[in-house]
């Protein structure tokens, strides 16, 4: 992988991308440190609490689209299957399953690919953070849009901050879509169109952890303060409606009205 993306972008990116992923010394935003502060004000306890409720059911699997994953997971016979990060996730281990839903921390299809909450600190745009509920697909983050989630706004958060936010609010989206599913009443999604950005994890430099701690000191948030905002397509009574609602969303949201 190293040496195709030395091919593909070139060996000054290659430094550059190396030097922001570093683990001696920073330049620019500290990942891992506003991780860790965000961390503990959002999630207390969390270790506490994933080996109290979590680690006796976890499955460590080495390969989760290896033919012994797939045998697992299919072990357990799910209704749905719930997903949030993790590999990528190829067609035999979705089509293994009745449904698999994922939470993609980004506003599909604005942001689509690696570290997208990330990249709208980089793009001066906080205010395209957030995620995304929708079925699996195996085109990466390209799967029917089931609801938009967008955290609340604060002067002073940080694109760590705006992360666990968003989990939070996958975690309820999914809470709710799984009730819906459990009254067994229907649901719409909405194809995703071609993404405005789809990042990879090499496209990431020094130069983003520079604009960011730039954006923080300056507290590029204060201009784009806002409640949380929830849009919920599922329950549309029809595609072309739940696919209107998603293109006023998009377009509320580029126009940032």
């Amino acid at each position: 992988m190293r040496e195709h993306n030395i091919r593909k972008f070139g060996f000054l990116q290659h430094v550059l991308h190396r030097l922001a992923k570093n683990r001696y010394f920073k330049v620019g935003w500290d990942e891992q440190a506003d991780l860790q502060q965000a961390e503990q004000r959002f999630f207390p306890g969390v270790e506490a609490n994933y080996e109290r409720h979590v680690a006796p059911l976890a499955h460590d699997v080495a390969d989760l689209n290896s033919p012994e994953g797939i045998a697992l997971l299919n072990s357990f016979r799910p209704d749905v299957v719930v997903c949030s990060g993790g590999p990528i996730y190829r067609a035999p281990l979705i089509d293994a399953v009745e449904l698999m839903l994922n939470f993609h921390t980004g506003i599909s299809p604005l942001y689509n690919g690696a570290s997208t909450i990330y990249w709208t600190f980089a793009n001066r745009q906080p205010h395209l953070a957030g995620g995304t509920l929708m079925k699996m697909s195996a085109v990466v983050d390209g799967g029917d849009i089931l609801a938009h989630y967008l955290p609340d706004v604060e002067a002073d958060d940080t694109p760590a901050s705006q992360f666990m936010k968003s989990l939070i609010g996958g975690t309820r989206l999914y809470c709710e879509f799984l009730d819906h599913l459990a009254a067994g009443k229907p649901f719409v999604g909405v194809r995703q169109g071609r993404p405005l950005f789809n990042y990879y994890g090499s496209d990431w430099s020094v130069a983003q952890n520079l604009t960011i701690a730039r954006s923080i000191a300056k507290r590029i948030c204060a201009g784009h303060v806002r409640p949380e905002i929830v849009r919920r397509y599922w329950g549309d009574q029809s595609r072309d409606g739940a696919a209107g609602a998603v293109r006023q969303t998009l377009m509320e949201l580029i126009y940032h009205g």
